[in-house]
C-alpha cells in the first residue's frame, strides 16, 4: 500500500503509541506492512556563496581548508570536512542526502543583448568562471563546484543518493529589478531573469556530471513584488507566476526533469505558505510548475503548514522554521529558545544533545510536516561556525561538534526513498524519547531510538516483516557513533537498554523490501508484449517494477511522488524507458536523473546523448554533445557529463539481458543499498 495513501493509518497508529508496561518498559508496536510519510532528503545543508556587508566571506572561510579545492583525501582539512557532510563511513560520516548553492555571484553583468529565450548564442553573455574553483571571487576560489564534485565523489562511490538544488540568494543582477526594490523584477526583464537562472541550471548539469533535482525562484522574497501584508492574493504568488515561466526556460533548455520551487519563503507566518499552496492548487497553471513549498526562518517561532501542494512529495525546512527564541507560536504557546545552540543560532538542538537534533527530524518526518530538512550552511553542520556564517570551516579540520555525532548515526542508513512505517511515534523534540521505523525501495529496515534524561529500556514489536537480526549503532553525549553489537528478535520484538542522551539506530541486516525499477512505456492500459515480458522477467527476480506511462495526468502525481518524469525521483533505483516512448521530453527529463537510466531502442538516444550500445558511468563524458548543452569550450573534452550510469540497448532485447543490465546498474545486485 503506498505511502501517500495510507498516512491517514499511520496517524491513527501514532496515537496508539507509546504503551507503558508496569515493569517501565516503554513498549511501542511497529508495523512495516503500513507506509507514511515518504523521505526525500531528511538531513542536507548548503553552501551559500552569499554577499553582504563582509563580502564574500563563506568564500574566504571554505577556501581556507587545507587542500581546497582540488585535494580532498583524508590527510587534508577539505578532505576531512567532506567526508564528515557527504560519507557514511567512519565514526563522523553524516553522509548528508541534500546539497544546495546559493549563487549570489552574477553570471553576467551586460545588461545589453542579455538573452530572453535559451540559445547557443546566449552563453556569450554568461561568466560561468566565477563558479569554478579556479575562478577569482572576492579575491577567493569560488568553491560550489568543488563541494558539489567533492560530495558526488563519495555519494557514487558509496552508492548513495542525494538531492542536489540551487536557489537565488536575495537577489538578482541589479538591471533586472525595480529602482524601488532590488528583490523585485521588472516586468520587462523577467524572461532575462529566467533564462539567467536557466543557464546556470544547464551548465551544473552538463558541464559537471550534476544530477539536478531542483532550483529555487527565489530566496526570502517574492520575485513578483506581492506587498508583505497581501491577503489576498498572498505573499508568494509573484514567485508562482514567475515559476511559469522558468518552466518554460527550462524546456526549452531540455531540462524537462529540473522540478521548481516557487520560492524558499523566509522568516514568514506558516499561514502564508498555507495560503500559498491553497491560491496555486486552486490554478492548474501554476499547480502544474510549482513542485515544493518551501519555508525557513532563523531564530524566531513561526509556526509549521499543514500540508504539502496536493500532488507533492514534501515541505522543504532550514533551521528555525520549528525552533523558538522565545516568542509565542502560533498556538499561543511560549518559546523556551532551546532549540538553537548557545553559540550559534543557525543550529537545532543544544549543541551537547544528539538526541533531541536526530527527533527533531523524525518529529518532521513522521508527523507529516515535511520530508526535506536542511541546517543552512554546511560549516553550521558540521561544527565548524561562527554565528549563522562559517567564518571557522578553515585550516586542518577536525569533526569534534557533538551536532554531527546523532547524524552519523542514523543518517547512512535513513536514506531517500525510505518512508516512516506505521506505529512510528514522531514525538516532538521536546518529548523524553521516541521511537520511529523506517522502510522501503530496497533499504534495510531501520528502528531509530532518541532518548533524552534517563536510561530507559524499550520493547520494539516487530509487525509486518520478519527480522532475522538488528545491528545496533550508537552515540551518546560526549561519546561518538559505535556498533554496540546484534540483536536478535524473540517472539516478534526486540528489547533493549539505552543510556540517557543518547541515539540508537538498528538496522536490519537484510532488507525486507525491494528495490523500485520503473518502466516507462508509451500507454500504460496497452503493453506490448516484449513490455509484458520484460515487467515479468524483473518482478520475478526480486524486483519491484512499476510501469509508468509517459503522459502523467494529475491523478498519477501522488502515487509517483511528483508531477513530472522522472518519477520518484529520489527512491527509484532505476529507470528503463521502452522503446515505444516517441515523446522527446521524456528522454530529456531522465537525462538529469542521479538513478540509472536504460532507454531500449533508438528513439530516445539523442536526449540521453547515448550512441547505440553505450554504457557510460556517472560523471564520465557522454557519447556526444547535445544542441542544448553549452558550446564546447566550455565543455571537458566537447562533450557533457552523464549525471547518472548510463545504458542503451537494442529494441529486441531479451527479458534475461535486460534483466542483467539493470542488475549490473544496481549497488550489489540491488539488495541492501
Amino acid at each position: 500500500m503506498h505511502a501517500r495513501l495510507t498516512s491517514v493509518l499511520v496517524l491513527l497508529a501514532f496515537l496508539a503509541a507509546p504503551m507503558a508496561a508496569a515493569d517501565d518498559i516503554v513498549t511501542v508496536k511497529l508495523d512495516f506492512g503500513v507506509a507514511g510519510q515518504t523521505v526525500e532528503a531528511a538531513d542536507g545543508a548548503s553552501m551559500c556563496q552569499y554577499e553582504d556587508a563582509d563580502k564574500w566571506k563563506t568564500i574566504a572561510s571554505y577556501s581556507g581548508l587545507t587542500g581546497f579545492p582540488d585535494r580532498d583525501g583524508p590527510d587534508t582539512g577539505f578532505g576531512r570536512f567532506c567526508d564528515t557532510c557527504f560519507s557514511a563511513k567512519g565514526a563522523k560520516g553524516m553522509a548528508l542526502s541534500q546539497l544546495w548553492s546559493t549563487p549570489t555571484a552574477f553570471q553576467a553583468m551586460q545588461e545589453k543583448g542579455y538573452p530572453t529565450n535559451y540559445t547557443q548564442e546566449g552563453w556569450d553573455r554568461n561568466n560561468m568562471a566565477i563558479y569554478e574553483p579556479t575562478g577569482a571571487v572576492g579575491g577567493k576560489p569560488g568553491h560550489q563546484m568543488a563541494f558539489y564534485r567533492a560530495a558526488l565523489r563519495r555519494a557514487r562511490a558509496e552508492n548513495l543518493r542525494m538531492l542536489m538544488w540551487f536557489d537565488v540568494h536575495h537577489r538578482y543582477p541589479p538591471w533586472m529589478t525595480t529602482p524601488d526594490s532590488p528583490l523585485v523584477l521588472l516586468q520587462d526583464r523577467q524572461d532575462q531573469a529566467a533564462c539567467f537562472l536557466v543557464y546556470y541550471a544547464r551548465y551544473l548539469v552538463s558541464r559537471h556530471g550534476i544530477p539536478l533535482h531542483a532550483l529555487s525562484v527565489a530566496n526570502e522574497y517574492d520575485v513578483g513584488g506581492v506587498a508583505p501584508d497581501a491577503i489576498d492574493p498572498p505573499q508568494g504568488t509573484g514567485n508562482a507566476t514567475f515559476a511559469k515561466l522558468v518552466r518554460a526556460k527550462l524546456d526549452q533548455a531540455d531540462l524537462h526533469g529540473v522540478r521548481i520551487v516557487p520560492g524558499t519563503l523566509g522568516n514568514r507566518d506558516a499561514t502564508i505558505l498555507d495560503r500559498q499552496a491553497k491560491w496555486i492548487e486552486a490554478r492548474p497553471e501554476y499547480a502544474a510548475v510549482s513542485d515544493y513549498i518551501s519555508h525557513h526562518s532563523f531564530r524566531s517561532f513561526v509556526g509549521l503548514p499543514k500540508a504539502p501542494l496536493a500532488g507533492s512529495p514534501g515541505i522543504w525546512y532550514s533551521s528555525g522554521s520549528y525552533g523558538s527564541d522565545g516568542s509565542t507560536d502560533l498556538q499561543g504557546r511560549k518559546g523556551d529558545g532551546r532549540w538553537f545552540a548557545d553559540a550559534n543560532g543557525y543550529l537545532m538542538g543544544p549543541d551537547s544533545n544528539t538526541d533531541e537534533t536526530v527527533r527533531l527530524r523524525t518529529y518532521m518526518i513522521v508527523s507529516g510536516h515535511g520530508s526535506l530538512i536542511g541546517t543552512w550552511q554546511l560549516a553550521n553542520r558540521v561544527g565548524a561556525h561562527g554565528k549563522g556564517f562559517n567564518t571557522g570551516a578553515t585550516g586542518d579540520y577536525r569533526p569534534t561538534s557533538r551536532q554531527i555525532d546523532g547524524g552519523a548515526t542514523v543518517n547512512p542508513y535513513l536514506r531517500p526513498g525510505m518512508y516512516a512505517v506505521g506505529g512510528s511515534q514522531g514525538r516532538h523534540p521536546r518529548e523524553p524519547y521516541s521511537v520511529d521505523g523506517f522502510s522501503g525501495r530496497g533499504h534495510r529496515e531501520l528502528i531509530v531510538i532518541t532518548n533524552s534524561q534517563q536510561e530507559r529500556r524499550f520493547k520494539v514489536v516487530l509487525a509486518g516483516v520478519n527480522i532475522e537480526g538488528l545491528d545496533h549503532y550508537q552515540c551518546e553525549s560526549g561519546r561518538d557513533k559505535r556498533l554496540v553489537g546484534r540483536l536478535t528478535p524473540s517472539d516478534g520484538a526486540i528489547v533493549v537498554t539505552v543510556p540517557a542522551d543518547s541515539v540508537s539506530a538498528l538496522v536490519a541486516t537484510v532488507p525486507h523490501t525491494k528495490p523500485r525499477v520503473y518502466l516507462v512505456v508509451k500507454d500504460a492500459a496497452c503493453l506490448a508484449d516484449r513490455e509484458i515480458a520484460w515487467s515479468k522477467a524483473l518482478n520475478d527476480a526480486g524486483l519491484d517494477a512499476q510501469i509508468v506511462p509517459a503522459s502523467l495526468a494529475p491523478d498519477l502525481w501522488p502515487r509517483l511522488q511528483g508531477k513530472r518524469h522522472p518519477v520518484d525521483p529520489m527512491g527509484a533505483a532505476a529507470y528503463i524507458l521502452s522503446d515505444t516512448v516517441d515523446a522527446v521530453e521524456v528522454g530529456a527529463a531522465h537525462a538529469t536523473a542521479m538513478a540509472p537510466v536504460i532507454v531500449v531502442g533508438g528513439k530516445l538516444l539523442r536526449p540521453l546523448g547515448l550512441e547505440p550500445n553505450a554504457t557510460v558511468l556517472a560523471g564520465e563524458p557522454l557519447s556526444f554533445r547535445r544542441e542544448c548543452d553549452p558550446p564546447e569550450r566550455l565543455l571537458a573534452g566537447g562533450k557533457p557529463l552523464a549525471p547518472g550510469w548510463r545504458r542503451s540497448l537494442p529494441a529486441d532485447v531479451a527479458p534475461h539481458a535486460l534483466l542483467k543490465a539493470v542488475t549490473e546498474s544496481l549497488p550489489r545486485g540491488g539488495r541492501g543499498w
